[in-house]
């Protein structure tokens, strides 16, 4: 296992000049294939962008895929780059999310693969994405060739509060809305190193996280509390890139410890001054060290 950290001053020339928001969300809407996929349980929306080898990104929760456009934009300079919404994300796509289980995520995600036409390719999972991602790997070893794991974990069970607040969300109706509560949320855990970014990256991730149904969120927070990859952990041969932000607030760099230390075959990247969303707050940085880890560790697949 080898590790890395990486500031942000010191990049090469590919990221000194960084595109703006409104730059980078202008190249995805002309460039972007966007389409509906018959899933097996859901009908599911998804992003293709660039040409390459395939790459699939598989998100986190509460998010949507204009979240991952920024990342998407940068990938697509090597990669034939895939992100895709989880069930539920948009309320016609006649998810059932009371049947919905962890194992469903990783089928779903293979069937996509297999629409896209891809025999084998590689992951780039955030944060409960990272779970999707190992179980993947493990499920299916002659496919996935290579993963990236950002802000990932291993178990990060619900607090009692947690669990309250989840309890009665999964009741509720209506979105999580674009109120000023939720701004002083994403503000809280995800500002610093937005705000650092581009003042407009809390205001868009707030506008793209209110339209996620409240129903949705709740069933992916009991995802989230059901998850424990420590059986699995040592079954996954494949190389994986495991990423931190050194200032991440919802999984501090320990947790990915255990993600380094229970996978066989791995190296570590920590970014300074990044928090849990580095596709939003780094994507120049995720997206180099990715494409320099994938073309390392799988020269000869496509």
């Amino acid at each position: 296992m080898s590790e890395t950290a990486v500031s942000a001053e010191g990049e090469d020339e590919a990221t000194s000049a960084l595109l703006s928001l409104e730059q980078m969300l202008e190249r995805f809407d002309v460039e972007a294939y966007q389409h509906v996929f018959d899933g097996p349980r859901y009908n599911i929306r998804y992003a293709t962008m660039g040409a390459g080898p395939p790459l699939l990104i598989v998100p986190g929760i509460c998010s949507s895929i204009m979240l991952y456009s920024t990342l998407m934009v940068q990938l697509a300079q090597r990669f034939q780059v895939t992100v895709f919404d989880y069930p539920g994300v948009n309320s016609d796509d006649g998810a059932d999310l009371a049947a919905y289980s962890l194992k469903n995520y990783v089928e779903d995600l293979l069937a996509l693969g297999d629409h896209l036409g891809h025999a084998t390719f590689r992951l780039l999972g955030i944060s409960f994405g990272t779970t999707v991602c190992v179980r993947a790997m493990a499920r299916a070893p002659d496919r996935i060739t290579a993963a990236v794991l950002a802000s990932g974990f291993v178990h990060r069970p619900l607090k009692a509060r947690e669990r309250f607040v989840r309890f009665f969300a999964g009741r509720s109706r209506g979105n999580l809305g674009k109120s000023l509560l939720m701004k002083l949320m994403v503000t809280r855990f995800h500002g610093k190193s937005l705000l650092a970014r581009d003042p407009g990256l809390v205001d868009f991730l707030t506008q793209r996280r209110g339209l996620i149904p409240i129903r949705t969120a709740a069933a992916q927070s009991r995802a989230v509390d059901a998850t424990n990859l420590s059986p699995i952990l040592g079954s996954v041969s494949q190389p994986v890139l495991v990423v931190s932000g050194q200032e991440d607030p919802l999984v501090p760099p320990e947790q990915a410890d255990e993600l380094v230390e229970g996978l066989p075959n791995t190296q570590r990247l920590t970014i300074a001054d990044c928090g849990h969303l580095p596709h939003l707050s780094h994507p120049e940085l995720l997206a180099e060290a990715a494409m320099r880890f994938f073309m390392d560790a799988t020269p000869q697949a496509t």
